[in-house]
């Protein structure tokens, strides 16, 4: 039977029509998990960077990063995923807008959850990364971001693209320029290879 990019099995949906399909759930253990990283580092609140990922395997196609309860020591900056390859994290080179009802910020190191404006560091952010790779070829990933505040004042969208000089082995959080620690939230990252 055919699949699609993520793995999901086709079937055609009547006798005869081979474009006529539907989905077939793929099944749960085509994810693997990666354990849950405490943003807190303990209760020191001390990180401004955190690697959510580390030792990934080549050939990835689809990773899910999940972000619980984000907070930081300072308002104004955004939560920001960056990729990186076995050269180390690339900081520069991303494509990304981040958005809410009636803003928008372009970003080039990295992939926002929300705009620095919107993070306030009183309140909690939630979160969900979703990168699919695009060319194997070119190491060119596509990433979108879904996230609101625990206030539920405003959804924030994002969407970007990077193109990485390697395969992708490693992903980490930061705060805007690493201006800001984390002060809690947790993370939980699966993919697809």
């Amino acid at each position: 039977m055919p699949r699609n990019l993520y793995n999901e099995q086709l079937k055609p949906t009547g006798a005869g029509l081979p474009y006529n399909v539907q989905l077939v759930p793929a099944a749960a253990d085509l994810w693997t998990c990666v354990d849950a990283v405490d943003l807190t580092n303990g209760g020191a609140d001390d990180q401004t960077i955190v690697n959510v990922a580390t030792s990934l395997p080549a050939s990835l196609i689809d990773i899910e990063i999940s972000g619980w309860n984000i907070g930081q020591s300072a308002e104004n900056n955004g939560v920001c995923l960056q990729l990186g390859d076995s050269g180390g994290f690339e900081t520069t080179g991303y494509v990304s807008a981040t958005k809410t009802a009636t803003n928008t910020e372009l970003k080039t190191n990295g992939f926002y959850a929300c705009r620095d404006a919107d993070n306030d560091a009183a309140n909690e952010f939630r979160a969900l990364w979703r990168l699919l790779r695009w060319d194997p070829t070119l190491h060119l990933w596509f990433c979108w971001v879904n996230g609101v505040e625990n206030t539920g004042s405003a959804a924030r969208t994002t969407f970007g693209t990077k193109t990485l000089s390697g395969e992708l082995t490693q992903l980490r959080l930061t705060t805007t320029n690493g201006s800001a620690t984390f002060d809690q939230g947790e993370v939980v990252t699966r993919y697809i290879s």
